[in-house]
């Protein structure tokens, strides 16, 4: 019988390739890694709430960490979709280049900043019941 681990893998594996579209083969390479890293994410939060009978304290903050930053990569890997200058930060939009959004040598949006671009630029509305539980999730990570 599959471990849950290798279950969750070749869910993830049907998500990437499912992700194909129109993209430059760079941009489908930096979203398919970011899908990668939300969902490996997502695996440790549910790791971490099932290591042990009774989750204690430690395991539910890492286990909330985990998710909500899963949540936010998945934001950031649906605005590299559209463009990816999209998951810089205003401030510095203008100085990187993809060489840096390669090299990881930019700060990215936060939760607030991809929710505002996916919904004015690329139509995505996040649900407002959605929108509620995660900002809830992001104070309980805090």
């Amino acid at each position: 019988m599959p471990t849950f681990r290798e279950t969750q893998r070749r869910r993830i594996e049907r998500i990437l390739t499912a992700n194909k579209g129109n993209a430059s083969p760079l941009t489908r390479d930096l979203t398919e890694r970011l899908i990668r890293n939300a969902l490996d994410f997502v695996v440790r939060a549910a790791e971490d709430l099932w290591s042990v009978p009774r989750p204690g304290e430690r395991e539910l903050k890492y286990s909330t960490i985990h998710l909500y930053e899963a949540i936010e990569i998945l934001l950031k890997a649906r605005l590299m979709r559209e463009h990816w200058s999209l998951v810089i930060e205003d401030g510095e939009i203008s100085k990187r280049t993809r060489q840096d959004l390669e090299r990881g040598k930019f700060r990215s949006v936060d939760y607030k900043a991809a929710k505002e671009r996916l919904a004015n630029i690329s139509g995505v509305d996040i649900d407002t019941r959605a929108d509620r539980a995660f900002e809830d999730l992001r104070d309980l990570r805090n």
